[in-house]
């Protein structure tokens, strides 16, 4: 599945990630391969993308979170 991440001030991230846990305004979620579709919005939380078992953090402020064809896009 693939992860994009995208900054005020451009792309952050854009590669490939096992799954994604996000802190959403409604609580965490974790988004795996083929997972339903969905939008979320994120007021402040953090991401946590994985890769081979290795965690990788990042805090995010105001993000809307949207995932569908096993595209992760976070803006």
């Amino acid at each position: 599945m693939k992860l994009s991440i995208v900054t005020p001030k451009g792309k952050f991230y854009d590669d490939v990630v096992d799954y994604v846990v996000i802190d959403g305004d409604n609580g965490q979620i974790a988004i795996m391969e083929n997972h339903s579709p969905l939008v979320i919005s994120v007021s402040l939380g953090f991401i946590k993308r994985v890769i081979d078992n290795t965690e990788y953090f990042y805090m995010v402020e105001g993000a809307i979170v949207e995932y569908q064809n096993n595209v992760v896009n976070i803006i």
